[in-house]
C-alpha cells in the first residue's frame, strides 16, 4: 500500500506535491522484500490499484509516466555487485501491456506465463546494459551497479509491538502473546533484528544520491531499534548524513488528543504513541476505542559533497 500510496501521490494531478516536482516527467518506484509471501502479497495489490483497469483510480497526472517494479531480494544487497537482478517478479510496464492483451481472459495460462518471465528476463537485461557504468562504491568497496535513488523508505523488519491492533488480536488468541514476542525479550533475537536494520539502513543509504532523502520507520516503540539504529548511521555517515527534523502542522493532530505525536529521544524524530482514545460508534462493543498504534520515524538527509 505504501508503494501505491507514493505513486499516487507523485502522478495524481490534485495533490500539492506535484507543486514541488513542476518538472516530473518519469518516476519509479522499486520495491524490494525478501519474503516471498509479502512481494507476492505486494504484487497483487499493485495489479489491483495500478493495473487492472476495472479496480484502480483514473485521477492521475497524463504527463507524469510511471513504473513499479518488485524484486523478491535481500534488502541488505539490493543494487550491489551481490544482488541477482533475475529477481524481478513484477513490472508494471509488463504488465500494463499483458492487460491490454490478454482480453476476457482472466489467468494465464502456461505458455503465457513462460513468455511472462521472458519479457521480465529482457526487462532485467536491458537495464542492467544501460547501467553497465558502476554509479559508485561505498566505503567498504561494495559496488554500487543501480542508479542512486533520489528517496529511500526503509520500512523496516521490527519486533511490531506497536501493532496495538494486531497484538490485541494475538491476545484474544493467546494470552501470554504479548509476553512472547521473543523480538524484544530474548536478548540474543533483539540483538539480530537490529543488526539487520542496521544493515538495511546502511544499504539504504549507500543507495540515495547525494541531495536526497531517506525515510526510516518501524511499528515498534523499542529505542533500540528507533533512535539508536539512527544515532548509529548518522555516526557511520558523520560526514554525509544528518538528521532533518519532522513535524507535524496543528492540522494533522486530532483536537482532544494533542499528545498523540511526541519527539522521539533523538531530537528531530518523531514517535506515535497508540495511547489516544476517540468516540466512536461500535468498536469492541465500545464507545471508546484507541485510535491508530506506535510508530517510529526519522528522516535523514545527504549531503552534497
Amino acid at each position: 500500500m505504501k508503494t501505491c500510496a507514493i505513486v499516487d501521490l507523485l502522478t495524481n494531478s490534485k495533490t500539492s506535491i506535484n507543486e514541488h516536482y513542476p518538472k516530473l516527467k518519469n518516476i519509479q518506484v522499486i520495491g524490494v522484500d525478501i519474503s516471498e509471501q509479502r512481494m507476492h502479497l505486494c504484487r497483487n495489490i499493485v495489479e489491483k490499484y495500478h493495473v487492472n483497469k476495472t479496480t484502480c483510480g483514473d485521477e492521475i497526472n497524463k504527463n507524469v509516466k510511471s513504473r513499479i517494479s518488485l524484486y523478491c531480494a535481500d534488502g541488505k544487497t539490493f543494487g550491489t555487485n551481490l544482488f541477482d537482478p533475475s529477481t524481478l517478479i513484477f513490472d508494471s510496464i509488463v504488465a500494463l501491456e499483458e492487460e491490454a492483451q490478454k482480453g476476457e481472459r482472466k489467468r494465464m495460462n502456461k505458455s503465457a506465463r513462460a513468455r511472462h518471465n521472458r519479457k521480465l528476463r529482457k526487462v532485467v537485461s536491458d537495464e542492467m546494459k544501460s547501467k553497465s557504468n558502476h554509479e559508485g562504491t561505498d566505503k567498504d568497496d561494495v559496488i554500487i551497479t543501480v542508479p542512486l535513488f533520489d528517496h529511500v523508505l526503509v520500512d523496516a523488519e521490527c519486533s511490531t509491538d506497536g501493532a496495538v491492533r494486531h497484538m490485541m488480536h494475538k491476545l484474544k488468541k493467546h494470552d501470554t502473546a504479548c509476553t512472547q514476542n521473543l523480538k524484544l525479550t530474548d536478548t540474543n533475537n533483539l540483538l539480530s533484528l537490529v543488526k539487520l536494520q542496521k544493515d538495511l539502513i546502511n544499504s539504504g543509504f549507500r543507495l540515495l544520491k547525494p541531495g536526497g532523502i531517506l525515510v526510516y520507520s518501524t511499528c515498534s516503540l523499542s529505542t533500540e531499534q528507533n533512535e539508536d539504529v539512527v544515532s548509529w548511521l548518522l555516526q557511520e555517515y558523520s560526514m554525509d548524513a544528518y538528521l532533518i527534523p519532522v513535524s507535524f502542522a496543528d492540522e494533522f493532530k486530532i483536537d482532544d488528543n494533542k499528545d498523540m505525536i511526541f519527539e522521539g529521544s533523538l531530537g528531530g524524530t518523531v514517535r506515535f504513541h497508540p495511547n489516544v482514545v476517540i468516540q466512536t460508534e461500535v468498536d469492541f462493543n465500545s464507545r471508546n476505542a484507541m485510535f491508530g498504534g506506535g510508530f517510529f520515524l526519522a528522516k535523514i538527509g545527504k549531503r552534497v559533497t
